[in-house]
């Protein structure tokens, strides 16, 4: 079994995704915060689904942003997070080290 709370100031616009726990997607407002709940419970674990896409995609889930829509999301991530993936002077060179001599792309 497992129990999810979130609580943010009442003024907040949070945007709720869940699917396959119990619980809303409406908060209950006391002294100005907005508190939601959920619950899961399971009596036999889910199958491995290495053919599949993401789990996230299809298990139970609970997704809670400010932001209203994934494509503001995505933009906010790649901001932070486009500079660490970028490939370095050295492992571009070591890359281009192990693959030398080697035209087919695969």
């Amino acid at each position: 079994d497992a129990e999810v709370t979130l609580q943010a100031p009442a003024k907040l616009p949070m945007h709720i995704f869940t699917r396959g726990v119990e619980g809303g997607d409406q908060p209950q407002i006391r002294n100005g915060q907005a508190h939601w709940r959920w619950h899961y419970s399971r009596s036999a674990p889910m199958k491995a689904q290495n053919w599949a896409a993401d789990s996230w995609t299809f298990s139970p889930t609970i997704m809670a942003s400010t932001y209203r829509e994934w494509p503001q999301l995505a933009k906010a991530y790649q901001l932070k997070a486009g500079a660490a993936a970028k490939v370095t002077p050295g492992i571009q060179a070591l890359a281009d080290n192990i693959t030398a001599g080697i035209s087919d792309r695969r």
